[in-house]
């Protein structure tokens, strides 16, 4: 695993050692990348982490939701988390935990269990349990019942990082196999080098086809880390 600051300094020195964009000088090592730059280069890093979090089975969570007659469709915001104290929504129907709160980093809804622990069809109109996803972060029940609760498992994206004047890069840990660093820098660099334009935009096309190559790559040697759905349910810890 990497920090923050270790990979500000590998795009410095290099992929983005043209763009002088970290501020960081050749040959120093002990040096840091420059502040001002930090909000842009997070930017960059959170999008290139949900790209790739998108095209790898990297980190699947999963979240108790409490049924209510009146309501069919659950919708995974943490406008309806319990510890969300800022909402406003009469019912707060995820039972998350101050200790593992709902951090809105739904990719895609894999599997719907019930409080029994069975595993529920999804999207099938023959079967009468069936629940439904009508979009990428909602779950609909047809005969919710306030007796009962269901568990959905989903895969998740990186945590965001935020931006913060007090924000310490050597302090913030990126969760990505080793195996996916490369892939990480190049998508990062076709972004800025495709923003700038001219060029160097057409640059930011062969960053763009790199990270294509190294992702294949990455496939073809079969170095994802994460199992297929079902496979960890049972090692996520609070439902049995």
């Amino acid at each position: 695993m990497i920090t923050l600051l270790d990979l500000m300094k590998d795009l410095s020195y290099g992929e983005l050692a043209q763009f002088k964009i970290g501020g960081l000088k050749p040959g120093e090592f002990d040096s840091e990348p420059d502040p001002t730059r930090y909000e842009q280069l997070i930017s960059a890093v959170n999008l290139g982490l949900k790209e790739i979090y998108k095209r790898f089975f990297l980190s699947s969570k999963e979240i108790y939701i409490q049924q209510y007659t009146q309501i069919a469709t659950y919708v995974l915001s943490s406008r309806y988390a319990q510890t969300n104290i800022a909402s406003v929504e009469p019912i707060k129907y995820i039972m998350d935990t101050v200790d593992r709160p709902f951090l809105d980093d739904v990719l895609k809804i894999e599997e719907v269990y019930d409080e029994e622990g069975n595993k529920l069809p999804i999207n099938d109109i023959t079967e009468d349990l069936s629940v439904f996803t009508p979009n990428y972060r909602s779950v609909q029940v047809p005969y919710p019942d306030d007796a009962n609760t269901m568990a959905v498992q989903y895969r998740a994206s990186h945590p965001r990082i935020i931006y913060t004047r007090a924000l310490l890069p050597a302090d913030v840990e990126i969760e990505l196999p080793n195996s996916l660093h490369e892939a990480l820098l190049l998508y990062i660099a076709s972004r800025f080098a495709t923003s700038i334009g001219g060029d160097q935009g057409n640059e930011g096309n062969d960053y763009f086809q790199k990270f294509e190559a190294s992702c294949n790559k990455v496939d073809e040697l079969g170095l994802e880390v994460q199992g297929e759905p079902g496979d960890w349910r049972f090692d996520q810890a609070g439902w049995v």
